[in-house]
């Protein structure tokens, strides 16, 4: 449903864009050039957006079926119902409408565990990481917190092999099979493969919590459902940035 909202929002505003582009475009020409067939593409795009308008009224209606005690949603939801009081508001309020309804979707696909394989991943690399990732999936939607850090890890020690073979022709795996990801972003580091500093530390950070998940120390380390789910977002963040 949030999805579904964004996209008639979204659909809703570019429509308004197309509509207001062609009408200033209409006042720029001579009367004479003003026919008929531009009167009725106005009417057109005005009953476009009431349509879209109403669309998006029912469906933010219908939030009110997933308004639940302790739902952390609720306030999300509440604040899209109190600009919904008629269909003007919608337009009103629609950009933030659309913000409202982007956390919602994102949320939404965070309680579903939907996890959405990056789409610059290199050919030679392509179908291995989509075999992690829908191994990745399946662990967080079963509870396997733990297991997931251990494979977002494994991913990125991939996708950083595959970097320094781009640029340096070497393959480590070849050379040196037991390398670490630590050593790994080191050897890097020796040959000047520069890094942006906010990737370093997404990586340095899912290296340090699959170590406390992998191996054993005084404490256990459980990692939450949300603390997992961050771990997936920096993956995958790591890997459009490094490609």
């Amino acid at each position: 449903m949030p999805e579904e909202l964004l996209t008639t929002l979204e659909e809703l505003r570019e429509t308004i864009a197309e509509s207001e582009n062609s009408y200033s475009n209409k006042n720029r020409q001579p009367k004479s050039n003003k026919s008929e067939f531009g009167l009725i593409k106005a009417d057109y795009s005005k009953i476009k957006i009431n349509n879209y308008v109403e669309k998006a009224h029912n469906k933010i209606l219908s939030l009110k079926n997933n308004i639940e005690k302790h739902n952390p949603d609720n306030k999300l939801i509440l604040e899209m119902l109190s600009f919904s009081h008629n269909t003007g508001d919608i337009i009103e309020n629609l950009p933030r409408l659309i913000e409202l309804a982007g956390n919602l979707k994102q949320k939404s696909e965070t309680s579903q565990g939907k996890i959405h394989v990056p789409d610059n991943m290199p050919r030679e690399i392509a179908s291995e990481m989509k075999a992690d990732f829908r191994e990745l999936e399946r662990c967080f939607n079963t509870g396997c917190y733990r297991a997931c850090t251990i494979i977002c890890g494994r991913i990125i020690e991939v996708c950083l092999h595959r970097k320094y073979y781009e640029i340096i022709g070497v393959d480590l795996l070849e050379k040196n099979p037991g390398i670490g990801l630590g050593k790994l972003i080191a050897k890097m580091s020796e040959n000047n493969i520069s890094l942006d500093p906010g990737i370093s530390q997404q990586i340095h950070l899912i290296n340090q919590v699959r170590i406390y998940s992998v191996h054993k120390k005084s404490e256990s380390f459980y990692p939450s459902k949300e603390q997992a789910y961050a771990m997936v977002l920096y993956t995958m963040d790591v890997i459009r940035k490094l490609f």
